[in-house]
């Protein structure tokens, strides 16, 4: 790159926020969006590029950029774009630069030391993987069918290539800049291109399954691929012809790489392994065993002695390629959402589930990690702290139910475990709630069966005695019809849901149970016998969110629409229809007096209302993915959010409003009760009595 035009782009264009190793705040609260006071979590990571001096390695992901010391691991800077997530990284040449994409779209030219936006590269069509040409001068991006070439020192477009018909997952510029080669996902071959013509050289046939990734060799005559069929290949650049096909992966194998001397083949694997293979004579040379995930995408250091491996177990770690062993490792990113939140009622500390399968129970006082709780095989969908703070409760998408000591992390029940019953079948823990004196826990679990030719599926509710973790009654909320009566489910039933439930809450004095469901209904639980009480209809959307008031007299719920609804108890009547969101609210929360509601939607935002009025108080963004889970801190200063991107946010609720954010928004009037169609009862939420009927 010429010093003049960095000179010049670094003057010209806009700088995003940047931090150096040089700051004495917290790595984890650089950048924080305003309002916000602590991220938990460095969010996903996807994509990794080492520097070409070796002394740096970039890592995108959910929050931006992170650029870690390879010596120690330490985090030397972070590059953010707002609320745009990265997935897709590399460095220039000369090690000036980072090429990124952003939200899957245009791609980003980045100042390495500065953490300045040098240039933005727009796309009309999806971009997931990048590369910079051996000279500097060109970028390549590609994605959804689409693979772009841009000239770095205009700008300028300089071509597009032949539109394909599956997603890009690889590209990689030849050693001397002349060619391109793609590997493209489905089953479809590997392409070559001339660079300068646009031309198509040849391609490549062989695999069986969708093409992973692809990488040259150091001399330019091989080519690398790795595939979904289990398999890496080498091929012949100028025939065509494969050389060789490695076999020993037992699953997928998702990212391959030449050393820089040209001596080893790494491959990454979903079967969690990297392996090394000698190019001299095709035999395999180590396996590097130590994640506990699938192997995401592997880089070689320059000087080919060090290999660095990403895998969905939320590390990423450096390898001496001579000894095979584990040189560092890179903690605090995540793989997966965040699913569910809950705060201690002290409020020092906070408890996550997530799709990474571990329950964390953080130290709110650092920002650290008290305990991780491992027991679950599948994503930890919901948790909950017991009332006295002692216990958690954490259901999972593996069929357990499990009580942990929430001091020690050390698990006391496990209440459910239907995870061994039957084959083909899936199960998923939608809610977990623990009764208001701490003396019974529920748990919700819907069971798919996929054996033919059945396809059945239920919903139970479970309630259990949290002592001696003994089963008291089960709530048979829903059972789908048998094969014989497919088509011919009742559309309302006067005392069962007549679809999975989504989201289950005790009332404030721990008699009554209320569930939500995909069949757009809200139907109320005698907590102590099971017993059916009433329900509520939804006019529009199924809720995905449940919770009661602290008093006891509202019911909010947050719905696959853009629409919160809140509900008076008694009646049935809906007092507010809360409009803002653009997109599924999946979470709502009182505040401990009552007087505002908090929602996250899948449009990134979280809003906070005014309950008596309905009007928005203000807005959190910062969030680079869907909010799945609100949550308020027991004296109601701090709101917490997790969400898709990983992480999770504490907000100050005592923040100012910014002088831009719009709110008092009017909220739309609804006056007409909304009741069962067959079955209208009303319930005396103080005294759990039925009162009409």
């Amino acid at each position: 790159m010429k010093n003049r035009l960095y000179s010049v782009l670094t003057a010209l264009f806009v700088t995003l926020t940047f931090t150096t190793s040089s700051l004495s705040q917290d790595s984890l609260q650089w950048h924080l969006p305003e309002g916000a006071k602590m991220r938990l979590g460095k969010g996903w990571a996807d994509e990794i590029s080492y520097s070409p001096d070796g002394t740096k390695l970039a890592v995108a992901g959910a929050t931006g950029i992170w650029i870690y010391n390879t010596q120690t691991g330490e985090e030397l800077n972070l590059l953010t774009a707002g609320t745009s997530s990265i997935n897709a990284v590399a460095f220039s040449p000369d090690g000036n630069m980072l090429v990124s994409n952003i939200d899957l779209k245009n791609l980003y030219l980045w100042d390495v030391n500065t953490g300045a936006q040098l240039r933005t590269f727009k796309s009309s069509n999806g971009i997931s993987t990048v590369a910079f040409s051996p000279d500097g001068h060109r970028i390549a991006g590609g994605g959804s069918r689409f693979i772009g070439l841009w000239d770095i020192d205009s700008g300028r477009k300089l071509r597009t290539f032949k539109e394909l018909v599956s997603t890009v997952t690889g590209i990689a510029f030849s050693p001397d800049g002349k060619t391109l080669a793609a590997s493209i996902a489905y089953s479809e071959p590997l392409y070559l291109w001339d660079v300068n013509t646009g031309r198509e050289i040849r391609t490549f046939t062989g695999h069986t399954g969708g093409v992973s990734s692809v990488a040259f060799s150091p001399d330019g005559q091989l080519i690398a691929s790795g595939s979904y069929d289990n398999t890496v290949r080498l091929w012949d650049v100028e025939t065509g012809v494969q050389r060789h096909s490695f076999t020993e992966h037992t699953e997928s194998v998702n990212a391959v790489a030449f050393s820089p001397d040209g001596k080893t083949l790494a491959s990454g694997s979903r079967d969690n392994t990297v392996r090394l293979w000698n190019v001299s004579n095709l035999l395999t040379r180590q396996v590097l065993t130590g994640h506990t995930g699938p192997i995401g995408t592997i880089a070689f250091s320059p000087d080919s002695l060090t290999l660095a491996s990403k895998s969905s177990d939320g590390t990423i770690r450096l390898w001496d390629v001579v000894s095979a062993s584990e040189q560092l490792t890179i903690t605090g990113h995540r793989s997966g959402q965040v699913t569910s939140i809950a705060f201690s009622p002290d409020g020092d500390t906070l408890v996550n589930g997530g799709w990474d399968k571990v329950v964390r129970l953080w130290n709110l006082g650092t920002g650290t990690v008290q305990h991780n709780l491992i027991g679950h095989t599948s994503y930890a969908n919901s948790v909950a702290f017991s009332p006295d703070g002692k216990t958690i409760a954490s259901g999972s998408n593996d069929g357990t139910l499990l009580l942990w000591d929430a001091n020690t992390g050390m698990e006391q029940h496990t209440l459910i475990d239907t995870s061994g019953d039957v084959e083909n079948v899936a199960f998923g823990f939608i809610s977990v709630a623990f009764s208001p004196d701490g003396k019974k826990v529920a748990g919700s679990i819907t069971t798919w069966d996929y054996n033919p030719p059945t396809h059945l599926s239920s919903s139970n509710i479970h309630l259990f005695d949290v002592e001696t973790g003994s089963a008291l009654h089960t709530i048979k909320a829903y059972k789908k019809a048998p094969p014989i009566l497919f088509g011919n489910e009742p559309e309302f039933h006067p005392t069962e849901h007549t679809a999975p439930v989504t989201n289950i809450t005790f009332s404030p004095d721990g008699k009554v149970l209320a569930s939500s469901s995909t069949d757009k209904t809200i139907r109320f639980w005698d907590a102590q016998s099971g017993t059916h009480l009433s329900v509520l209809i939804e006019p529009i959307g199924s809720a995905y969110s449940l919770v009661f008031s602290p008093n006891g007299k509202i019911l909010a719920g947050g719905t696959d629409s853009d629409i919160i609804r809140l509900f008076d108890v008694q009646s049935g009547a809906v007092l507010q229809e809360l409009t803002g969101h653009t997109s599924v609210v999946g979470s709502v929360a009182f505040s401990p007096d009552g007087s505002t509601l908090a929602s996250g939607s899948s449009d990134k935002t979280i809003r906070l209302w005014d309950v008596q009025t309905g009007m928005l108080l203000r807005p959190f963004i910062g969030h680079t993915n869907s909010v799945i889970n609100v949550a308020f801190s027991p004296d109601g200063s701090t709101l917490a959010s997790g969400s898709s991107d990983g992480t999770v946010l504490l907000w100050d609720l005592n923040a100012p409003v910014p002088s831009n954010t719009t709110v008092g928004l009017s909220p739309v009037s609804v006056e007409s009760p909304v009741v069962g169609k067959q079955l209208t009862l009303s319930i005396n939420i103080a005294d759990g009595q039925i009162v009409s009927g």
